[in-house]
C-alpha cells in the first residue's frame, strides 16, 4: 500500500511542477542545499523541538529550490506543497539526524 502511495505522489510531483523546479529534486543536489543552511544560514539549536526544526528546515529547502528554479522567486502554491510534501517525505529522516548530529 505504501508504495503504491508513494508511486502516485511521485506521479503527481513530475506531471505538476516546471521542467525547472523538476531538475532540482536530485538528492545530492537537496543534501548539498541542506548543508549551507547549516553551515551559513541558521544553528539548529535554536530550536527546542525536533519535530518544529523538520518542519522549518522543509520550508528553507523548499525556498532555495524555489529562488534556484526561478529568477523571480515566485510559485504556485501547489508546487510550494508538492515540493514541502516531497522533502519531507524523502528528507524528513535525513533533516531529523542533521538536527541530532548538530545538537545532541
Amino acid at each position: 500500500m505504501k508504495i503504491i502511495i508513494a508511486e502516485r505522489h511521485t506521479n503527481l510531483l513530475m506531471e505538476t511542477l516546471s521542467t525547472k523546479l523538476r531538475r532540482r529534486l536530485d538528492p545530492e543536489y537537496i543534501h548539498e542545499i541542506a548543508e549551507n543552511i547549516i553551515e551559513y544560514d541558521i544553528d539548529p539549536c535554536e530550536w527546542e523541538d525536533t519535530n518544529d526544526f523538520v518542519v522549518d528546515f522543509a520550508d528553507l529547502i523548499v525556498h532555495n529550490i524555489i529562488i534556484d528554479a526561478n529568477d523571480d522567486g515566485e510559485a504556485t502554491s501547489k508546487e510550494k506543497d508538492l515540493l514541502w510534501n516531497y522533502v519531507i517525505d524523502n528528507f524528513g529522516g535525513y533533516i531529523r539526524k542533521l538536527y541530532i548530529s548538530e545538537c545532541q
